[in-house]
């Protein structure tokens, strides 16, 4: 950060400078890497990241080694055509534009990190119909052990002598899809959860959030919308916001009656108002208001927002320190 002097890059086999060259790094990574510090020291333990050829990448940082040997990595999940022999199916040439959403949760007794993303083509929010886009909730669970750059295989042996990771893939039978069940069931072992987007050309152009166990992410469709005269908006071009339970996709929300619970897989979704193509969900935590009379005055619930428009979802915990 102060000199520029690179401290370590990893990079195709063609890549003669790369410490780590990975044969399969072929594609760009336009989104961001999610760098995180699972001990808290203040160092980062682990990165993940995302590319154009359908693929969530894992990479541990061993600090204190050589540049030589500072980070192992492989893919993670390879959900697109990139790694496909053939690559002429067009439905399956998934693209990731952002950041993997990651998460620490517990799955009864088990440690894991969620990586939440979905696919879809940002450059062509329109005319790109043809691509089966899905929104994937992964389970990596080799939460605080580091797992070596040969270890990432196509299948893991039982007699494994060091952490190994099993690639996930999008036809995975680990993976379960739960696109058209209301409360679906991950097994033990499950590597998490794929929903096909319920419209054709639907994109997933934004990060995902993970919060309160609940997964928020927005959509775009490119369909004609009914032309208002009273709001200056694209009439083509419907944003949708998504809240699903982060363990296993099913609603948590029943947006037309939310005194009710989700009684239909609609109900993992709701239409924004807003045109043009939504940003993520953030979530804002107000400060109390100032009382004289009362000098702690309660905590504020987080708020939820798209934009300017609220995600339609009552917060009810407020924050607190850990």
């Amino acid at each position: 950060a102060i000199t520029g002097s690179l401290i370590w890059r990893a990079g195709p086999t063609s890549d003669t400078g790369a410490q780590l060259a990975l044969d399969k790094m072929t594609n760009s990574i336009p989104g961001d890497v999610r760098v995180v510090d699972l001990s808290g020291d203040g160092f980062a333990d682990r990165m993940y990241a995302a590319d154009m050829g359908g693929r969530v990448w894992r990479f541990d940082v061993r600090n204190g080694q050589a540049a030589a040997d500072l980070v192992w990595g492989g893919v993670f999940a390879s959900l697109g055509n990139g790694d496909l022999a053939v690559k002429t199916d067009a439905t399956k040439n998934r693209r990731f534009f952002y950041a993997p959403d990651v998460s620490l949760m517990k799955t009864g007794t088990t440690n894991i990190i969620n990586v939440g993303i979905g696919s879809g083509h940002r450059e062509k929010p329109i005319t790109d119909v043809t691509v089966v886009n899905r929104f994937y909730s992964l389970r990596d669970f080799n939460v605080f052990s580091q797992v070596q750059n040969t270890q990432y295989k196509a299948t893991c042996g039982t007699a494994e002598t060091s952490p190994c990771h099993q690639i996930i893939t999008d036809d995975d039978t680990r993976l379960v899809d739960v696109s058209t069940d209301i409360n679906p069931t991950i097994p033990a072992g499950g590597v998490g959860w794929r929903m096909n987007l319920q419209d054709a050309g639907e994109k997933v152009l934004a990060e995902s959030r993970t919060f309160q166990n609940r997964i928020y992410f927005t959509t775009y469709s490119p369909e004609e919308r009914e032309y208002n005269p009273e709001y200056c908006v694209a009439t083509v071009g419907l944003n949708r916001l998504y809240i699903v339970d982060a363990a296993t996709g099913k609603p948590v929300v029943n947006f037309a009656s939310p005194t009710s619970p989700p009684d239909d897989i609609s109900d993992r979704s709701k239409e924004l108002a807003q045109g043009s193509i939504a940003p993520e969900a953030i979530f804002v935590f107000p400060t109390p208001d100032a009382d004289p009379d009362n000098p702690n005055p309660p905590a504020v619930p987080p708020i939820c927002l798209v934009g300017l428009e609220s995600c339609g979802s009552g917060l009810n915990n407020p924050p607190v320190r850990t």
